[in-house]
C-alpha cells in the first residue's frame, strides 16, 4: 500500500471514530432500571383486570404487559405480592392467577376490592390517566433524577420510588417514596418555570401533604410526611421564606451535560454488573435500623 493510500485510510478511520463518538455522546439517555415499582404497577394492573373478569392470567401475556422477560416474571410477581401482603394482609394472593387457580380461589380473588389496593399501594387511579399537556424532556429528566436519588430529596437511601403517584382526590405528585415510617412527596419544576408557578407548586405540596395525612388516618400507622419541591434552575430568594414557613423543602438541581450524563450512566451500569457478579453470601445485609418516631410538626429538612 502506498503512503497516499495509507494516509487516506487512516484519515477515513479517524473520521468514522470521531463521528461514532459524537453520536454516542449526544444520544439521549436510555430509560434506567432504577424504578422497580413501575413493572410492579404494570403487572398489578394486568392481574387486577384479569381478577375483575374472573379469568386466570396467561404468564406470557403478563410478562409482556409488565415489560419483562418470562423467566423474570416469578421474581417480579413475588416482589409485587410482598408489597400487597404487607399493606393488605387479608387480601387473597393476586399472583395465584398465574398458576391456573381452582374455581374457589378464582372466585375469592375476583370478589376482592383491588381498586383500593391499586390506589393506596401502587398509586394507581381507578381509571386510565387523563390526557393532558405532553411532558417536557426537562420535566421528565428531573422526575427520573429524583426517583434515582432518594437521599438527595431527603428520603431513605434505597427507597423505592413511585412516579406519578395518584391520590384518591384525583391529584398526583411527580414522585413519592412511601413506607410505614415516613413519606416523601416530590413535585418537580424545570428551569425557566416562572416564579408564580413555583409558588403554586409549594401550595400544591401543602395540599398533597394534607391528603396523605388523611390517608394515614385510615391506616394503622402515622408517618412523618416530607414535601419537596425540586427546581431545575436557580431558586428565587423570596420563595425560601415561604417554603420554610410552610415546611416545604425546596432544592435546586441542574441537568448536567450529555457527556457527563453518559459517563454517570456507564458508571452506574458497571456498578450494577459488579454487584450482580458478587456471590450471594458476600452480599451485605439490608440496613433495617429503625429511626426515632417523628411527628408532622418536625421540619422537613
Amino acid at each position: 500500500m502506498t503512503d497516499a493510500a495509507t494516509e487516506a485510510a487512516t484519515e477515513a478511520a479517524t473520521e468514522a471514530a470521531t463521528e461514532a463518538a459524537t453520536e454516542a455522546a449526544t444520544d439521549p439517555p436510555k430509560p434506567s432500571a432504577h424504578d422497580p415499582i413501575d413493572p410492579q404497577r404494570r403487572l398489578f394492573r394486568f392481574l387486577s383486570k384479569s381478577a375483575r373478569k374472573g379469568e386466570p392470567a396467561d404468564p406470557q401475556a403478563a410478562a409482556d404487559r409488565a415489560e419483562t422477560e418470562l423467566d423474570q416474571l416469578p421474581d417480579l410477581a413475588r416482589q409485587m405480592q410482598t408489597r400487597i401482603t404487607a399493606a393488605w394482609p387479608d387480601a387473597p394472593r393476586l399472583t395465584d392467577l398465574l398458576d391456573a387457580p381452582d374455581p374457589d380461589t378464582l372466585a375469592a380473588i375476583g370478589r376482592y376490592d383491588w381498586v383500593q389496593v391499586g390506589i393506596y399501594t401502587f398509586g394507581l387511579p381507578p381509571t386510565k390517566a387523563r390526557a393532558g399537556t405532553p411532558e417536557s424532556a426537562a420535566h421528565r429528566w428531573l422526575k427520573e433524577w429524583a426517583a434515582a436519588h432518594p437521599e438527595r430529596v431527603g428520603a431513605d437511601r434505597g427507597s423505592v420510588p413511585i412516579t406519578e403517584r395518584w391520590f384518591p382526590s384525583g391529584d398526583e405528585c411527580d414522585v413519592a417514596f412511601l413506607n410505614r415510617r415516613e413519606a416523601t412527596i416530590v413535585e418537580v419544576r424545570p428551569d425557566g418555570t416562572e416564579e408564580h408557578e413555583l409558588r403554586r407548586a409549594i401550595f400544591t405540596l401543602v395540599k398533597l401533604r394534607a391528603l396523605l395525612r388523611v390517608e394515614d388516618e385510615l391506616a394503622p400507622y402515622r408517618r412523618y410526611i416530607r414535601p419537596v419541591l425540586l427546581v431545575g434552575g436557580p431558586i428565587p430568594l423570596n420563595l425560601r421564606p415561604l417554603a420554610s414557613r410552610l415546611r416545604v423543602l425546596i432544592i435546586s438541581q441542574s441537568r448536567p451535560s450529555p457527556l457527563i450524563e453518559r459517563r454517570e450512566r456507564l458508571l452506574a451500569e458497571r456498578e450494577a454488573q459488579q454487584r450482580a457478579q458478587q456471590p450471594a453470601e458476600q452480599a451485605e445485609p439490608a440496613d433495617d435500623q429503625e429511626t426515632p418516631e417523628q411527628t408532622d410538626d418536625q421540619p422537613g429538612g
